[in-house]
């Protein structure tokens, strides 16, 4: 799935007029959606891909995005809990997986980028 980001908001959903994280008309592919029990929509983005690895990601208003390619990725996974929904690789559904990728622990960085990878691959 990818999206071009069309507008900004802030940490509160309220319009904003610039980003540290996101860029008008890029286009980026999504790693995970979060729905909160209001139907608030969040797509998992990688806000910066420069090296040196791990990467940011940050979850970021679906209304901020149009959506360019609604292509699936075989690697999301679906998990529920009481306040939220979560599709995105069942590796990072694990608990304290984002924990520990920002420790960045070896094991944790080498499983984001390998199902990092492969939503790429599923969408070029």
């Amino acid at each position: 799935m990818k999206v071009k980001c069309v507008r900004y908001f802030d940490s509160r959903r309220r319009p904003a007029i610039d980003s540290q994280w996101l860029t008008i008309d890029k286009v980026y592919h999504v790693m995970g959606i979060q729905k909160d029990a209001n139907n608030k929509v969040d797509y998992l983005i990688v806000t910066n891909d420069l090296d040196p690895v791990p990467a940011s990601v940050g979850f970021h208003p679906a209304e901020a995005f149009e959506v360019v390619s609604d292509v699936v990725p075989p690697n999301w996974k679906e998990h529920k809990s009481d306040s939220f929904v979560q599709v995105m690789p069942g590796s990072w559904l694990e608990s304290n997986f984002f924990e520990r990728f920002y420790d960045r622990e070896q094991d944790a960085v080498s499983i984001f980028e390998e199902e990092r990878e492969a939503i790429l691959k599923s969408d070029p």
